[in-house]
């Protein structure tokens, strides 16, 4: 039994008002071994100081900006009776914590994977860019993996994971992609929470792909996809088609084709993005794919869609708004494939018809067509020492794609003119 005690017999010392103004750095004694600590930053926190069998201790009472000083005294003294009865309350402290924590950890070790996903879920969800992001992680492991929710962590094995993955590994190939990865996610983070109990010891991810599933799986065949596209000599027809249509989804698609951009990107036009004097759209970071601001340069036809749309503009902040916030992504699709009766295309296709008129019809560089689809260059290197974003040679080749989309030109090569970015 730890034998304890305080020498000072002089006790409240100090008053609320010198606790709550003093700021000099320094240990002010207030008796009974309660001491207000200030420290050269100016942060005042309650100490208690006691010997135990001849040995100082320094037990922490609390910030002074939290704990007045009456609740500090009532501290004091319910650890100066411990002290009494012949127990250490720093030990005692240390125990409590230790007890805590083997509850905690005990409980962990019993937590199933639709507890895991609910955890995980929480603590990651403020970090991803969007609700549609949240609601994809719930909607996934709710559909895919509910063989595993019951189970506990730990006694998830690598047939478990192979028997939800494989209906899907080569039918929906994207799914079975995210589902895996979103898997050996949540079970990691698990791991992680309980690394130290007897169960979770020698424990392997069962979800991990290389040298583990990938041996168990089935391999996917080797063929080259894409969003199917327009041949870009077709274009300047649609383009001239689309423009007698009067549907919010045709000026939302014709901004598409001029801009090259994608099709969330126009969806979700801002009103606060868009300089129409200086002929510049600029897209934030949040909304971007590879998460990085992007300017697009507007040519003439989109401003004058612009300048139309703004004069009937409500009190959105979308620039193709409606009812239910702005015009969805599905809407320029149908346009397309069912109105316009392209369905051997797709929206995002006319990105691929830009890049191939550019490759094929001007001399532009490739730093600078790549750049106006947003692409991030290839290579740590490369792009450490690329830093400009050629915004004005971008806005000459969006120029030219302007021309041939309005005047058809015929089989040559459209000069390039080179601008200083």
């Amino acid at each position: 039994m730890a034998v304890g005690t305080i020498r000072d017999r002089k006790i409240n010392l100090l008053s609320a008002r010198f606790v709550e103004t003093v700021s000099k750095p320094g240990r002010y004694a207030d008796g009974g071994g309660l001491y207000l600590h200030v420290s050269d930053g100016g942060r005042a926190r309650w100490v208690l100081l006691y010997m135990v069998n001849a040995k100082r201790r320094e037990m922490g009472l609390g910030s002074a900006r939290d704990i007045p000083l009456a609740e500090a005294r009532k501290r004091r003294d319910a650890n100066r009776s411990k002290l009494v009865d012949g127990v250490d309350p720093l030990e005692e402290r240390a125990s409590v914590l230790a007890a805590n924590e083997a509850v905690r950890l005990a409980e962990a070790s019993q937590i199933t994977f639709g507890q895991a996903v609910d955890d995980y879920i929480t603590a990651e969800e403020g970090g991803w860019r969007n609700a549609k992001h949240r609601q994809q992680w719930r909607n996934t492991l709710a559909t895919y993996c509910k063989a595993l929710h019951g189970l506990r962590c730990h006694l998830i094995t690598l047939a478990d994971v192979e028997a939800v993955l494989r209906p899907i590994w080569l039918e929906k190939p994207e799914t079975a992609r995210r589902v895996r990865m979103r898997i050996e996610a949540v079970l990691g983070s698990a791991h992680v929470k309980c690394r130290t109990l007897p169960e979770w010891r020698g424990w392997t991810n069962p979800a991990v792909l290389k040298g583990n599933l990938d041996h168990l799986l089935p391999k996917k065949a080797k063929t080259e996809k894409s969003h199917a596209s327009m041949p870009y000599l077709d274009v300047p027809a649609f383009t001239s088609a689309l423009r007698e249509r009067e549907a919010q989804s045709a000026r939302a698609l014709e901004i598409l084709i001029l801009t090259a951009c994608r099709t969330s990107e126009v969806t979700d036009m801002r009103w606060v993005e868009i300089d129409l004097e200086k002929a510049t759209w600029v897209i934030p970071a949040k909304r971007m794919k590879n998460g990085l601001p992007h300017r697009v340069p507007l040519v003439g036809r989109a401003v004058a869609i612009l300048r139309d749309l703004k004069k009937s503009a409500g009190k959105s902040e979308f620039v193709f708004a409606t009812g239910r916030g702005h015009l969805s992504t599905a809407a320029m699709h149908m346009l397309l494939q069912k109105r316009m009766n392209r369905p051997d295309v797709t929206v995002h296709g006319f990105r691929s018809s830009f890049r191939t008129w550019s490759a094929e019809r001007t001399s532009v560089p490739r730093a600078v067509a790549e750049r106006a689809l947003a692409h991030v260059v290839e290579g740590d290197v490369e792009r450490a020492y690329q830093r400009s974003d050629y915004f004005e040679q971008r806005r000459a080749l969006m120029a030219l794609w302007e021309a041939f989309l309005t005047e058809a030109q015929g089989e040559k090569v459209l000069p390039f003119a080179r601008v200083a970015s």
